[in-house]
């Protein structure tokens, strides 16, 4: 995906010279993004006399890996562990009853470095190492588990972020740009064990290039604003999973990102929007959308979001080249049960295109239940309930199942 950089160079350029007066925003990375937004909406939720328990409770927790109110030459380090007490996956594949055994057994874990090097410049690194063993039902695969698993070491940010004037705040380096909040803000990493099959490669955008950030504040709402240049190599859209590090063209994508807040933080609009070419000869293009909702209130939590994704000339196995498309939706509700349970439930929609001879599309919808058990602020006991149901266009494959995961998550 490579835009012309001159339309998205002036973008930036007429967005740095507005003239509103911004938040004071404190970002290294991320997390420390969040922190701050969130702090912001506290405020607002409190002048207002709303409920505050799951914001200061989320501050806390993203406050242990990102480093807020860091002193200049200091560095701060971190991580993420995510292990599984109990995992079952219960179904049929083309009408063919299938499960994989209760096990135990870990995913992830994430290594974070964050050096604050002055009061405007700072660094940001995190690994991420994910243990490979299939346990995850996939459509055109048996339900089973692998009886070990290889470990997948990748780079998941490494950035260098400036603190320019104008309360503007400029990040370099590989990261997630703001495409899908709900994806690129780790939102759903603190509320389901497992994101819904399907949804996560639709809303997922890793890549390398520049953002700026800022947001403008006026009398009745706020304005956060994200603006991306680029590499926009989709080529993991196509091929197995992997992370294009470089590429090897003159392009550079555009993606912009705003969420306006209206009703002190209680409704919050989303919208991105994404153009380039995405190939090495600079020949095919792609667009990429997403607006959603966002509604807070008191205990309970709203959010959801329409993505939609083109792509000129994907590779056929014959050796032609076709349009793929990737779109769906996804409702997710939250509530507080207690300030130590809170309760998940989310639904998605999902159709991704998939190139063999021909383009074939396989359509995901899935249903997760979630009851979180926060042990401490910090480390989450997850129990999960999924259903899943899937097919591909063709009629060869269809797939349902059933799973139950007690998961556990720790932030330290």
């Amino acid at each position: 995906m490579k835009s012309r950089t001159i339309p998205a160079i002036v973008l930036v350029l007429l967005v740095l010279s507005m003239g509103a007066a911004s938040a004071d925003m404190d970002e290294i990375a991320d997390l420390r993004r969040q922190i701050q937004v969130l702090k912001e909406r506290l405020d607002r939720l409190e002048s207002a006399e709303g409920d505050t328990a799951n914001l200061s409770d989320r501050i806390e927790d993203l406050e242990a890996v990102s480093g807020e109110q860091r002193d200049p030459d200091e560095t701060r380090f971190g991580g993420h562990l995510k292990l599984y007490l109990a995992d079952r996956s219960d179904g049929e594949r083309n009408d063919r009853s299938q499960n994989n055994n209760l096990s135990a057994g870990f995913d992830f874990f994430n290594f974070y470095i964050s050096r604050a090097i002055t009061d405007w410049f700072a660094l940001d690194i995190q690994t991420s190492s994910q243990v490979i063993a299939r346990a995850t039902p996939s459509l055109g695969l048996d339900i089973s588990r692998a009886t070990s698993g290889s470990v997948r070491t990748k780079v998941a940010e490494a950035t260098a972020s400036l603190y320019l004037p104008m309360d503007v705040t400029a990040r370099a380096g590989v990261f997630d740009p703001v495409f899908s909040e709900d994806y690129a803000e780790q939102v759903w990493w603190h509320e389901q064990y497992h994101g819904n099959p399907g949804l996560l490669e639709l809303q997922e955008w890793h890549d390398i290039g520049i953002e700026f950030y800022r947001t403008f504040e006026f009398d009745t709402f706020s304005l956060p604003v994200n603006l991306y240049l680029l590499n926009g190599d989709d080529r993991s859209t196509f091929q197995s999973p992997t992370y294009a590090y470089v590429d090897n063209n003159g392009g550079m994508s555009g993606l912009v990102h705003l969420a306006p807040e209206f009703l002190f933080g209680r409704l919050r609009l989303l919208a991105s929007l994404g153009y380039g070419k995405w190939d090495e000869e600079d020949d095919h293009t792609s667009l990429r959308y997403a607006f959603g909702l966002a509604v807070n209130h008191r205990k309970l939590n709203l959010l959801s979001e329409y993505m939609y994704g083109r792509w000129e000339g994907v590779p056929l196995t014959g050796g032609e080249f076709a349009e793929g498309e990737k779109k769906g939706y996804y409702v997710k509700m939250r509530y507080s049960v207690t300030p130590r349970y809170q309760a998940v439930a989310k639904f998605s929609d999902v159709e991704l295109f998939r190139p063999e001879d021909v383009i074939l599309t396989d359509s995901t919808k899935a249903v997760s239940l979630g009851l979180n058990y926060y042990i401490t602020d910090s480390s989450t006991i997850m129990p999960q309930f999924m259903r899943v149901d899937a097919d591909r266009s063709d009629g060869s494959e269809n797939l349902t199942y059933n799973r139950f995961t007690l998961g556990w998550r720790t932030t330290f």
